[in-house]
């Protein structure tokens, strides 16, 4: 297996890339409810299904390996009996698998994080609808956001203005995939600036919005 692991814990092997996925991981390893291992440092590799692997959270158990919610179902229902019934629940499979799939999809555009330096990396494989279906999600929160709030409408506008110079002249020459991945990381910054503008609110919080705005795209630097 990737680590020594306690007896009767699984090991949850993680995306260190995603700070989305540090933070749970750690959180189950903080409770003592599982043990935790990155892709780049993983050394048992072999023994998973990779392509699943970097769409669906893998967990070693034992001798078997879980994915996805199967994997996040057992470390919760071995802690909370009680929930166990309503995880395993047909109905709870059938609402929370998209749901899981639009964040695993988007993981990286929703966290912002470059590749790791080493290692394996774990990015999911592009796919058209989960990835409209974020940009079709980023958008609507920009324009909820900004309507009826001056600040996050100078926020968005900011960050938009930002995004296009920095991103306009790798999308003109970028795949159709990449357009949409560029599309994604900009409406990510752009709807993160908006809704921090409107939450403070005021002049302070335009400055705020553009701020935030602009740091999320600082952060995707390596996109273009």
């Amino acid at each position: 297996m990737c680590m020594e692991t306690t007896v009767d814990r699984p090991t949850l092997v993680f995306d260190d890339s995603c700070p989305l996925c540090q933070a749970y991981t750690g959180a189950f390893e903080r409770l003592g409810w599982a043990d935790r291992q990155s892709f780049s440092t993983c050394a048992d590799l072999a023994s998973l299904d990779l392509d699943r692997a970097r769409h669906e959270i893998p967990m070693f158990d034992g001798d078997s390996v879980r994915y996805g919610l199967d994997s996040l179902f057992t470390v919760l229902g071995g802690q909370l009996p009680l929930l166990e019934p309503i995880l395993r629940h047909r109905v709870t499979a059938a609402v929370l698998g998209p749901v899981y799939s639009f964040i695993s999809y988007n993981r990286r555009e929703i966290a912002g994080c470059p590749p790791p330096d080493v290692g394996f990396d774990c990015a999911p494989d592009f796919h058209a609808g989960w990835k409209l279906a974020y940009v079709g999600a980023a958008s609507g929160v920009t324009v909820a956001a900004i309507a009826g709030s001056a600040p996050a409408a100078v926020a968005a506008l900011a960050g938009t203005a930002v995004a296009t110079v920095e991103y306009g002249p790798d999308l003109a020459a970028a795949t159709a995939e990449g357009a949409v991945e560029m599309t994604a990381h900009g409406l990510t910054a752009v709807a993160a600036g908006a809704v921090a503008a409107r939450v403070v609110g005021g002049p302070l919080g335009a400055l705020a919005g553009t701020l935030v705005g602009l740091h999320q795209l600082y952060r995707r630097r390596w996109v273009s």
